[in-house]
């Protein structure tokens, strides 16, 4: 071999378990300029015996007792001849092609270090990329910037500043590539994975020596500082504790190349980084009343927590600190938190331990890696709060939420609160879920009390972070997380929602779910087959609560489940998993699929009867996930609140020519009001399509039925429409399709997809029907001679259908009346006047009351809420929730109104209100009472009193109607006579 471009060094002692692993990877380059050096520590076991059969790569081979690791790099170095150095351990590995990409890179960009990308596997088979970061000043104080088996220096580098200095056993790397930086050498970066390295060995398993020497490394670098002090330097730059440690360092040291490290450190953090400026700006010196990182006074174990967190934690060091710190800052003292470090490599016990040296209220468990299940299992038994909250550990919490959540469950008596939450990207980046829906948000309700509900609440659409549970409710139904598989989220939130009488739903953003797209490695492998027993859990469960039948959709969901399928089974996996749900399905999971799957699910069920499930192409069918949408897109003249009935969206199918989505009938009853005043000739015009045979479709109208429709054609190819004349000189009509078969056959019952409606008048173009429409505000009810003109009717969530606003006659009404939550009804009765500007609020059931012949002047206020609740740290995010629905086009949607009292309004019969005064939740102004200008009633007004003030007080006497003063004198007279 002439003078080899390559040197490769593998330090060994006693490896024969691993070495075939890097020997091998070495042989795999397929490269004739290559030096493989061996360096042995005088094995006592086979690992020479093993190197004999990569003689053909293994170029000299040294065994001689050394004094660590890096002595016997150290003698490779002295060896080799190469003009490129890298080094392997025995259980790592070159991938292929990895020399030639750095030979590529030496000859078009010289440098003295090249440094690439590095995988880091466990035992059990999981990888992910190592998080490096730039060579520079920055990792003087964050450690080794690269993995250094990707790195490949140049042997005058390494002549240049010395060889590796072997006092620091395990951080002699990092020491050199700081040597390297503070030198001056320049290093090219390759964008790309050359290495595998197996976090198996000392660098990776002993977390504590790491730590200590990665301090000795960063002092050495810094001699005026003490090991406290480079501790919290290294802890803040990387996340691990809260950054502002740093800044006392920074006032204590006042020097340039130090501030730079940490300053270059926090390059991707500008917020922090610019928070940390300032405050070692603020002062010259250390405060005195601030007391030094390792002198912070520790918060105690709290002996009778709230909240019990739950977190189990893998590999995560660059997130937990994020997480803990995110629990840890609230302003609540009652919560304990239990991580289970499920045998992480990396240093994720370690910096838990460091939060747990400051704060007694977390509690670390130690385990062997067994999965998140048994390590939320573990933490579950061990919690002692009356509410649970399992916390994913590259997650957050959001801010001063937990008062919040206290107060939920204390004002609504909740079982489970469900929360809502955002997506959030590496960079910082959010997406606002939008997974609760309106008409489920800030309610009380029984999961279980319909379909449709249970779906929003629990199985695919709520992972174990979604939820606060009451441990009492666990602990009596024996509800535990599932160990030794994956996804055992699913089970435990059927068992949850099935044994939960009142959960609450919360609209507001309380948790951060981070999205780690590109940095984990992720395989479709065989662990999805760890979904089939828990499917088989879930239809059990479904089945023993007799709920197969009563959800039918989530039993399909479960039965095929097409876009699990889709996301997790890789393609050479798929035939032999569809045989497997085909021998573990029951007769009863495949009717209920007969009677109610939507076309995907039926497909599969029909490839299932013919034995040919396995062979399916599940890439075209459209499964559970897929359905959705508020928003109807199938009319020009109605909105979404004028159709009840309507489900799930599916199509459009190009491959067949249908270029159209579809929405679903749900169930077999589809109700459309429509408003038909000034038409003419009114019709009703539907395109469908019909998927089974045998049906026809009953239509009534305002519960007369008028005709009957036979569905003549089948299948999705074929455009059936049918128009339906309206009921004439009616101004709303109440439209009621049924679906019917013509036989008593069993099978699915749900065949009608419409294509599109709309109500069109036979003597007008539809764009006048739909101005008409658009003008025409059909939420209010009002008696005759009753105007108007100059009343607006804002309904914020779950526009329903239905009369909000109800006014008797000759009344002149304006103002705008708001229902924040979309419930109640604002009542006025006969000849009554509100003025402009006036504003109602009506944000619960019993709603707003105002009688008749009653007078709100001008810019009078009605509000039968607090709008927030009065304790500080409740209210602390309301702004930031109102902001996020006004992102959304959503106003108000996310504002949590579980902690805001709220009552009735009543305004009694010839009531006058004065310009300007609001009148508060719960008042009864009584009949012909007298409200002065400007004032804020608080409290119930009598009958014929005046009141007046801020807040309002009695202040005289209204005189009576004159037919009751002649009736109280006659009264009087009748008693005089009596005597």
């Amino acid at each position: 071999m002439t003078k080899p471009l390559f040197t490769i060094i593998t330090s060994t002692f006693n490896a024969g378990h691993a070495i075939d692993i890097a020997a091998s990877s070495v042989r795999a380059q397929h490269r004739d300029d290559v030096e493989y050096i061996i360096v042995d520590g005088a094995s006592s076991d086979d690992t020479l015996t093993r190197l004999e059969q990569y003689r053909d790569v293994v170029t000299r081979i040294i065994s001689e007792p050394d004094t660590g690791i890096y002595d016997a790099i150290n003698k490779g170095i002295r060896a080799a001849s190469g003009d490129l150095i890298g080094i392997i351990g025995a259980d790592d590995s070159l991938l292929t092609g990895a020399l030639d990409v750095v030979a590529r890179y030496h000859h078009e960009a010289p440098a003295a270090i090249y440094a690439g990308e590095t995988l880091l596997t466990t035992a059990e088979g999981r990888g992910a990329l190592r998080p490096d970061e730039d060579y520079g000043i920055a990792a003087l104080v964050s450690g080794i910037p690269f993995g250094h088996n990707a790195m490949f220096a140049r042997r005058d580098a390494y002549e240049r500043i010395g060889l590796y200095d072997t006092k620091f056993s395990i951080c002699a790397d990092a020491q050199w590539v700081h040597r390297a930086i503070r030198a001056g050498l320049n290093c090219t970066r390759i964008p790309r994975v050359l290495t595998q390295f197996s976090a198996s060995g000392v660098s990776t398993l002993d977390a504590g020596g790491i730590l200590k020497q990665s301090f000795d490394v960063i002092i050495g670098n810094f001699p005026q500082l003490s090991a406290d002090e480079a501790k919290s330097l290294l802890y803040g730059v990387r996340g691990w504790a809260d950054p502002m440690e740093i800044a006392p360092v920074l006032r204590k040291h006042r020097q340039p190349d130090l501030r730079e490290s940490v300053i270059a450190a926090l390059e991707n953090q500008p917020d922090v980084r610019a928070t940390l400026e300032r405050r070692v700006d603020a002062a010259s010196g250390t405060r005195a009343s601030e007391p030094s990182p390792s002198h912070r006074p520790v918060t105690p174990r709290c002996d009778a927590p709230l909240f019990s967190f739950v977190i189990p934690a893998y590999n995560v060091e660059r997130y937990i600190g994020k997480c803990l710190d995110s629990i840890l800052s609230q302003p609540f003292d009652r919560i304990e938190v239990i991580v289970v470090d499920d045998g992480s490599a990396d240093e994720t016990a370690t910096i838990v331990q460091h939060y747990q040296a400051k704060d007694g209220r977390i509690r670390l468990i130690r385990q062997a890696n067994a999965g998140q299940g048994a390590a939320r299992a573990v933490a579950l038994a061990e919690a002692r709060g009356e509410y649970i909250w399992c916390v994913d550990s590259d997650d957050r919490i959001q801010e001063r939420v937990l008062d919040r959540i206290a107060g939920m469950f204390s004002s609504t008596k909740a079982d489970v609160v469900v929360l809502n939450f955002a997506y959030e990207e590496e960079n910082g980046d959010v997406e606002y879920s939008s997974l609760v829906p309106t008409w489920l948000a800030g309610r009380t309700v029984d999961p279980t009390v319909d379909q449709k509900t249970f779906a929003a609440v629990s199985a695919w659409t709520c992972p174990p972070w979604r939820y606060v549970v009451r441990k009492a409710l666990l602990d009596q139904a024996e509800i535990v997380f599932q160990r030794g598989l994956f996804y055992e989220d699913h089970p435990f939130a059927i068992d949850v929602m099935t044994s939960a009488r009142r959960v609450y739903v919360d609209s507001t953003v309380s948790y951060y779910y981070l999205r780690r797209s590109g940095s984990t490695v992720r395989s479709l492998d065989r662990r999805a087959f760890d979904f089939l027993p828990i499917r088989r859990m879930i239809l059990d469960r479904l089945r023993d609560k007799r709920l197969i039948q009563r959800f039918p959709d989530i039993t399909a969901s479960y039965v095929y489940p097409i876009n699990f399928i889709k996301a997790h089974v890789g393609v050479d996996y798929r035939r032999e998993f569809l045989a497997r749900i085909a021998d573990d399905t029951r007769n009863d999971e495949l009717r209920a699929v007969h009677a109610f799957g939507y076309s995907g699910e039926l497909e599969m069920a029909l490839a299932h009867e013919r034995g040919e499930l396995a062979n399916i192409d599940v890439e075209i069918l459209t499964g559970e996930a897929d359905r959705g949408g508020q928003v109807l897109e199938l009319s020009r003249t109605l909105s979404a609140g004028d159709v009840q009935g309507l489900s799930w969206r599916e199509g459009p199918y190009p491959e067949i020519g249908i270029d159209e989505a579809f929405r679903w009938v749900d169930g077999d009853t589809l109700k459309v009001r429509l408003r038909t005043a000034g038409m003419t000739k009114p019709l009703l015009k539907l395109k469908y399509r019909n998927d089974l045979p045998g049906q026809f479709l009953l239509v009534e109208q305002n519960d007369k039925m008028i005709e009957m429709f036979p569905c003549r054609h089948v299948g999705k190819r074929h455009v059936c429409e049918l128009d339906v004349p309206i009921i004439r000189g009616v101004d709303i009509v109440l439209v009621t399709i049924t679906i019917r078969k013509q036989d008593d056959s069993s099978g699915r019952n749900l065949g009608l997809l419409l294509q599109n409606i709309d109500l069109v008048d036979l003597d007008g173009p539809i764009a006048e029907v739909t101005a008409r429409l658009a003008s025409a505000d059909t939420r209010v009810v009002k008696g005759s001679g009753t105007n108007i003109a100059h009343l607006h009717v804002d309904v914020r969530r779950d526009l329903q259908p239905r009369t909000y606003v109800r006014i008797g006659k000759e009344s002149d009404i304006g103002g705008t009346f708001v229902f924040e939550r979309g419930f109640g009804e604002i009542v006025i009765g006969d000849r009554s006047s509100i003025g402009g500007g006036s504003l109602l609020i009506c944000t619960q059931e019993a709603g707003i009351t105002i009688g008749s012949n009653v007078m709100l002047s001008w810019n009078v206020t009605l509000i039968d809420s607090d709008s927030h609740s009065l304790d500080a740290d409740v209210r602390a995010n309301d702004a930031f929730d109102w902001m996020v629905g006004e992102q959304l086009g959503q106003r108000g949607l996310y504002k949590d109104w579980s902690n805001v009292q709220s009552a009735p309004i009543v305004i009694g019969d010839g009531a006058w209100v004065g310009f300007g005064s609001t009148i508060l939740k719960g008042v009864t102004v009584g009949k012909g009472a007298i409200i002065g200008c400007n004032s804020v009633v608080t409290k119930d007004v009598p009958d014929y009193a005046i009141a007046a003030g801020n807040p309002a007080r009695i202040v005289g006497a209204a005189p009576r109607r004159m037919s009751e003063r002649l009736a109280e004198r006659e009264a009087q007279s009748g008693a005089l006579l009596a005597q």
